[in-house]
């Protein structure tokens, strides 16, 4: 009997990761209770190191698809930085100054200012180049 509990344990944790919450916060999150979006916004990207914004309309589809690789993202740097979705419908006076007129984009923040803007789904794979440099460049200022 105690040999096929030990069988389960690893399922148990299969099902347990799969359960886990994402990593990504939708901005719409960030402004309930009435906090203004350009207020919370301000407060989120000053408040990481690092905050990646992505940019999405609820049915676009190429959003929908590379969503598996922006939430691998925020797991993969998830002690270094903030990953956040926010709707271009719903938000654009938070991401005009940025000039986003094609979901998805991606907004990179470095301690509060914006560090680099990148368009269409092919551009989730620079996301991840961007923050290894960055990192990089910090680790080597501070060695």
């Amino acid at each position: 009997m105690y040999l096929k509990q030990l069988a389960i344990l690893p399922l148990l944790g299969l099902l347990y990761s799969s359960l886990e919450a994402t990593r990504v916060t939708s901005f719409s999150d960030l402004v309930r209770g009435g906090k203004p979006a350009m207020s919370a916004f301000q407060d989120t990207i000053n408040a990481h190191k690092f905050v990646v914004l992505k940019c999405s309309m609820k049915n676009c589809a190429p959003c929908k698809k590379i969503a598996p690789q922006f939430e691998a993202l925020a797991t993969k740097y998830s002690q270094s930085a903030e990953f956040i979705e926010v709707d271009i419908h719903l938000f654009d006076d938070v991401i005009r100054p940025y000039t986003i007129k094609k979901a998805p984009s991606f907004i990179i923040f470095y301690k509060g200012r914006h560090l680099l803007t990148l368009r269409g789904s092919e551009s989730i794979n620079q996301i991840a180049s961007a923050l290894d440099t960055q990192l990089h460049l910090e680790n080597a200022a501070a060695a």
